[in-house]
């Protein structure tokens, strides 16, 4: 399973966008796979598997999407 666990707000999408995507949410990691080639997630949605390094939602809608490691500079 992958979580919600923060945002990471993204100039020019809309705060409704984030949610369906309530920080504690989980998704099965399959889900959350295809919700990103189809581009359905809004970006800097940051989600972490139990574990894992918390990674970030990029790219742009109606486009394929990754999900890249978090950095904090």
């Amino acid at each position: 399973m992958v979580e919600v666990v923060a945002y990471q707000p993204v100039l020019g999408v809309p705060i409704s966008d984030y949610f369906d995507f309530y920080i504690g949410r989980q998704f099965p990691d399959y889900e959350v796979t295809v919700m990103a080639q189809n581009g359905v997630m809004p970006p800097g949605v940051v989600l972490q598997m139990k574990g894992g390094w918390p990674c970030v939602v990029v790219g742009d809608y109606d486009k394929p999407q990754k999900v890249e490691r978090l950095v904090i500079k």
